[in-house]
């Protein structure tokens, strides 16, 4: 089946902003349509004080800034980044 004739006479009768806009409009339909799915948060039904039947997650990741210093800190401390090795360490880790 040729799309081809169907286009032209379409094109034809549209001029061509119309028919850009009009191709645009209909793909960006297609595209939402294909893509909700995707988007489309899930809803749970759920009641107080009642165990879930699926594991319910976060839709955002939400840092903990208190608890990553204090962890960065640790860190800091335990391996000094100062040292001859850890400048060495770094120098060949860049490199490779």
């Amino acid at each position: 089946m040729k799309f081809q004739p169907y286009i032209n006479k379409i094109r034809s009768i549209l001029s061509y902003k119309v028919f850009t806009l009009l191709i645009f409009v209909v793909l960006g339909l297609l595209l939402y349509g294909v893509l909700y799915g995707n988007v489309k948060p899930e809803k749970y039904d759920v009641n107080v004080f009642e165990i879930a039947d699926v594991t319910i997650r976060a839709p955002k990741l939400i840092k903990d800034e208190e608890l990553t210093q204090k962890k960065g800190k640790r860190q800091r401390m335990k391996y000094p980044i100062n040292t001859p090795a850890s400048r060495m360490w770094l120098r060949t880790a860049y490199l490779s």
